[in-house]
């Protein structure tokens, strides 16, 4: 369970990289995509590379590191890695759950935002709390402590974005908007509630209160129930 997410982010860094006539579907085993396969006798072996390519990738990321880096080198590459990736976190915490063909796979927990898996080429982030909802099928959690509560990664969102919430009480990831935001809601322990849209680098952009959500005929998910 622990390294299933690190084969997805290997099938996904390898989809980015690769010719379309090579891409499969990521979680399928290697199965080509529908309209990637050319007719043809060639079409067995097509398959088979990327069913090998599937395999390999699957024993490179379980595979032990020859030598454990210490603590301190593991931070400042994970801080390298997420400079490459593009991705807003002030690193509190890092680790290397594993390795894939092209490099290592970093974790990190940041000061009041949301975590991130990095994986290293090419570099891309994926965030905690978009895996944690399970909204990509198949994967798993992120593991460092710092990563499992979303109330304290939506405090610096809150401070950015001037709200009114001096205490979460309350915060989910609510899905991605098009392919370039995500939604989030916090509940702040006064009792008012926002939704926040945060670009997928985690600059956060915009802020409704749950008041404005319900005049456009929507609904907070921790408003209390209508009496």
């Amino acid at each position: 369970m622990k390294m299933r997410v690190l084969t997805m982010i290997v099938a996904a860094a390898a989809v980015m990289a690769t010719p379309v006539a090579a891409q499969t579907v990521p979680g399928a085993g290697g199965i080509p995509r529908e309209g990637t396969m050319r007719p043809g006798g060639d079409r067995d072996i097509t398959r088979e590379t990327a069913n090998n390519r599937a395999l390999e990738d699957d024993r490179a990321v379980r595979r032990p590191r020859g030598g454990r880096a210490r603590p301190a080198e593991v931070q400042q590459a994970a801080r390298a890695a997420v400079q490459q990736a593009g991705v807003q976190c002030d690193v509190t915490a890092a680790s290397n759950p594993g390795e894939t063909p092209d490099g290592p796979v970093y974790e990190v927990a940041c000061a009041d935002a949301p975590g991130w898996l990095l994986v290293a080429s090419p570099a891309k982030g994926f965030n905690c709390l978009v895996l944690a909802s399970g909204a990509d099928e198949g994967s798993s959690r992120c593991e460092l402590p710092g990563n499992a509560d979303p109330v304290p990664a939506m405090r610096g969102y809150v401070r950015t974005l001037a709200l009114d919430c001096a205490q979460i009480s309350q915060a989910a990831w609510m899905g991605r908007i098009g392919a370039e935001l995500d939604r989030y809601e916090v509940r702040c322990a006064a009792g008012q509630g926002y939704w926040l849209e945060v670009d997928t680098t985690g600059h956060p952009r915009s802020a409704m209160t749950c008041a404005e959500v319900a005049t456009a005929g929507r609904r907070c998910r921790f408003d209390p129930p209508a009496a």
